[in-house]
């Protein structure tokens, strides 16, 4: 029970955490990481390059790292 309780405490602080970067970071990392579209994917519905999609997804996982504790 007490890790369950520390895993969901975990997975709400990441979810707040997502919720708070900038739009255009949270769209990439969702449409990527999340729901498992290629770059090529995301940048279509994006309306940007392969790479720009990549340099928002590297941008939003850098941002999360450095806003949540080193114990996740």
């Amino acid at each position: 029970p007490e890790t369950q309780a520390a895993d969901r405490q975990h997975l709400s602080l990441l979810q707040t955490q997502i919720q708070r970067l900038p739009d255009k970071l949270k769209t990439a990392l969702l449409l990527f990481a999340i729901e498992g579209h290629s770059q090529e994917e995301c940048a279509a519905i994006l309306g940007v390059t392969p790479k720009t999609v990549e340099l928002r997804v590297y941008r939003a996982r850098k941002l999360l790292l450095e806003r949540l504790p080193k114990f996740l």
